[in-house]
């Protein structure tokens, strides 16, 4: 983030004006300049004066705010990732993360969900009798996942699939046990904490 000059008390009374003059010439620019920064300045093209052309958020600790306040800001997750955050009403809640990592979108995925959780998806082709799951996006390491839902693609009634409670589920995997040793598709849903 580039810093701007600014000359506070200017122009200041007893001072002849002309001995001001460049201090305020340097005020009225860096005012130009600061505002160009995420917004369309003065007099754009675009006729957009003023209005937000993107929102920069510095990485920072919690912010305090006033009762009936929301804080928006940046800051990193137990990842190192950056992310937007939220707090509000000074309650010592929080901070709660907006967005955080790029999702990503395939059989095998995950994407954040507001609140600093996140939710996992995935196959596996030809489970056998049991098998590991490894997942695509560690959870909070403190914490497996809150729930796991587990659906078996069946090619006959009467086949099921569970989570092996002999090995309990991690922040980065789980085992499961199916009925079936055929050519089914086990899906998987995981919802945890980022």
């Amino acid at each position: 983030m580039p810093t701007f000059d600014y000359n506070l008390n200017i122009p200041n009374g007893p001072n002849n004006p002309s001995a001001d003059q460049p201090l305020m010439q340097t005020n009225t620019n860096s005012i130009d300049s600061i505002i160009g920064v995420d917004h369309y300045t003065f007099e754009s093209a675009s006729g957009n004066d003023g209005f937000h052309q993107k929102v920069t958020l510095p990485s920072a600790s919690i912010p305090t705010s006033a009762a009936g306040q929301v804080v928006l800001f940046g800051g990193t997750l137990p990842s190192g990732t950056s992310a937007v955050f939220y707090s509000h009403d000074n309650s010592g809640t929080g901070p709660f993360n907006i967005t955080n990592i790029d999702p990503v979108v395939s059989p095998n995925g995950y994407s954040s969900l507001i609140g600093n959780m996140l939710i996992q998806w995935g196959q596996v082709n030809n489970p056998g009798t049991s098998g590991n799951v490894v997942f695509p996006q560690a959870f909070l390491a403190a914490n497996p996942p809150f729930t796991i839902q587990l659906t078996l693609q069946r090619s006959s009634a009467g086949q099921i699939a569970t989570v092996d409670n002999t090995s309990p589920p991690t922040n980065v995997g789980f085992s499961y046990l199916t009925s079936s040793t055929g050519s089914n598709v086990l899906y998987w849903l995981v919802i945890g904490t980022l």
